[in-house]
C-alpha cells in the first residue's frame, strides 16, 4: 500500500532533513538550486561534512553543474557568516537561522571546514559511484583487486559475435538461413547481446535454460520448416486453379465495377492476380469473399499458414538469440575475468549483486558510515537495478532525496523505467512537488496548463 497519497508543496528552507524523500521537480522549477540549498542546510543543521553528502546524477555535464552550484553556495554562505551582504536571500536566511540556533563562531567554522573540503565534494555519475564503491570496498563486494575499467567493449563484442557466427550460423543448412528471410544477421545478434549486457530484458530468455544449436535444434527446426512446403503447395494449387478458370474469373470480375478496375487487368497474368489478393498489405475489399468464395477460402487457408510460419520464424530467431547470449556472453565474461577487466555495465550490475546478498551487511554499514545524506538527481532516468542499489544501501539510517520529473522520462531506450519512479514514490516516507516555473514566461505557462488540463481541477 502506498505511503504517499498526495505531493506536499516543497520548500527547500523548511523541508525536514530526515528519512526517504521524493521531490517531483517540473522543468524550470529550480531543481539544482534547491539541491544546493539542501546541501547547505545539511552542512549547517546536521553534523555532516561536505564529503559525507553524496550527490548522484546521470551525465557528466549535470555533475559539473551541480558541483559548481554547491561550491558557489558554500562560498556565499561563508561570506554571510563573515558579515558580508549577498544577493541570495535564502542563503542569508539559512546562515542567520543557523547562527541564531548555534552561534556565529560555530557556523563560521563549519563553513570554513566545508570550504577546505570542497575538492572532496562527492558529486558523481551513477557509473562513477558504482566504480568507486567496487574499488574502495573490493573485499565487501567480492571484486578483484586492481580491476581495470574497460570503457568500450564494442570491439570485443564484435569479435565474439563474429566467432559465434562462423562456428554456429554459417554451418546451418541453407534452408534454415532462407527461412528467416534476411532477419537473421550478425548486426541483429550483436544488438541483442549488447542490450542484454546493458541490462535490457530479452524476450523469452531464461538463464536457467540451456540454448544449444545442436542436432536436437536442427531436427526440431527442420520439422517446422515443412510449413514452407505446405504454403508452396497450396499456392501452386491455387495458381493452377486460377489459370484454368481465367476466362470464368474475368467474366465474374467484369460484372463488378470495383473488381473490374482492380483485379480484371491482373487476370492475364494469374501470378500477379494471386499476389494481389494473397500478399497485399492493405485490407482486401469486403466484396471479394462473395464474388470469389472458393478462391478466398483457399487464400484464407494459406494466410493462416503464413501466420504460423511468421510465429515459427520468431520462435527460432529468438532461440538463436538466446543461444548467442549464452555463448557470447560467457566468452566476454571469461575474457574479462582472465584480463581483470570491468565494463561499464559491470559497475552497476556488480554493485547491485553485492548489495542484494542477504549477508552483505558489511557493505551497507560501510556505505552508510561514509555517506549520511544522498541525493539522486534525474531520478526519472533510473531503472529498477539502480533504484535497488540506493534503496538497499541507504534505505535506512540515511537521509535520501530522489529528485526527478516523470514528465521528462524519455530514455526508455537506455533502460529508464517510469514504473521504477512510480514504485519509489509509493515507498518513500515523503513526496514533495515543485510546480512553480521560474524559466518560462507567464503567458507560455498559462497556455501549456490550459492545453494539458483535461478538465477543471484535474490535478487537485
Amino acid at each position: 500500500m502506498s505511503k504517499v497519497t498526495k505531493l506536499i508543496s516543497f520548500d527547500a528552507l523548511e523541508v525536514p532533513l530526515e528519512g526517504t524523500n521524493l521531490i517531483e521537480a517540473s522543468a524550470g522549477t529550480g531543481k539544482t538550486y534547491s539541491i544546493a540549498i539542501l546541501v547547505l542546510r545539511l552542512l549547517l543543521e546536521s553534523k555532516l561534512t561536505i564529503k559525507e553528502i553524496l550527490m548522484v546524477t546521470f551525465t557528466k555535464a549535470a555533475v559539473a553543474e551541480l558541483e559548481q552550484r554547491v561550491r558557489l553556495f558554500v562560498r556565499t554562505a561563508y561570506q554571510v557568516s563573515q558579515g558580508v551582504d549577498v544577493k541570495d536571500d535564502k542563503i542569508t536566511r539559512i546562515v542567520e537561522r543557523a547562527i541564531g540556533e548555534q552561534n556565529a563562531d560555530v557556523v563560521g567554522a563549519k563553513l570554513k571546514d566545508a570550504l577546505n573540503l570542497l575538492d572532496e565534494t562527492a558529486v558523481m555519475t551513477i557509473h562513477s559511484f558504482c566504480q568507486q564503491t567496487l574499488t574502495e570496498f573490493a573485499f565487501e563486494t567480492g571484486q578483484p583487486f586492481g580491476a581495470e575499467l574497460m570503457a568500450d567493449i564494442s570491439l570485443l563484442l564484435e569479435s565474439e559475435v563474429n566467432q559465434f557466427w562462423r562456428s554456429r550460423i554459417t554451418v546451418l543448412p541453407i534452408a534454415f538461413i532462407q527461412f528467416f528471410e534476411g532477419s537473421l544477421t550478425r548486426k541483429a545478434v550483436q544488438t541483442v547481446i549488447k542490450n542484454y549486457l546493458a541490462g535490457k530484458p530479452v524476450s523469452g530468455y531464461d538463464p536457467a535454460i540451456e540454448y544449444v544449436l545442436d542436432d536436437g535444434f536442427r531436427f526440431a527446426m527442420q520439422a517446422d520448416l515443412q510449413v514452407d512446403v505446405q504454403i508452396a503447395q497450396l499456392e501452386n494449387d491455387l495458381l493452377e486453379s486460377i489459370a484454368a478458370d481465367t476466362e470464368a474469373l474475368k467474366e465474374i470480375c467484369s460484372g463488378n465495377r470495383y473488381a473490374k478496375t482492380s483485379y480484371l487487368p491482373l487476370l492475364s497474368q494469374p501470378s500477379l492476380f494471386l499476389n494481389a489478393i494473397l500478399y497485399n498489405k492493405k485490407p482486401l475489399p469486403g466484396y471479394l469473399p462473395k464474388l470469389l468464395p472458393l478462391i478466398m477460402v483457399a487464400v484464407d487457408e494459406i494466410k493462416e499458414l503464413i501466420k504460423v510460419r511468421s510465429d515459427l520464424r520468431k520462435k527460432w530467431l529468438n532461440y538463436i538469440y538466446c543461444a548467442a547470449i549464452t555463448e557470447v556472453g560467457e566468452s566476454i565474461q571469461s575474457h574479462k575475468r582472465q584480463h581483470n577487466l570491468l565494463a561499464f555495465d559491470d559497475l552497476i550490475g556488480g554493485l547491485y549483486n553485492s548489495l542484494r546478498k542477504t549477508d552483505n551487511a558489511a557493505l551497507v554499514s560501510a556505505l552508510q558510515l561514509k555517506y549520511g545524506a544522498v541525493f539522486i538527481d534525474e531520478f526519472q532516468d533510473t531503472d529498477q537495478m539502480q533504484y535497488e542499489i540506493f534503496k538497499n544501501a541507504f534505505g535506512s539510517k540515511t537521509i535520501v532525496f530522489y529528485i526527478g520529473d516523470p514528465k521528462q522520462s524519455i530514455y526508455a531506450f537506455r533502460n529508464a523505467d517510469i514504473a521504477t519512479y512510480l514504485k519509489a514514490s509509493a515507498e518513500v516516507d515523503n513526496a514533495y512537488g515543485m510546480n512553480t516555473n521560474f524559466r518560462s514566461s507567464a503567458n507560455y505557462i498559462e497556455a501549456m496548463n490550459t492545453f494539458f488540463l483535461p478538465k477543471e481541477e484535474f490535478d487537485t
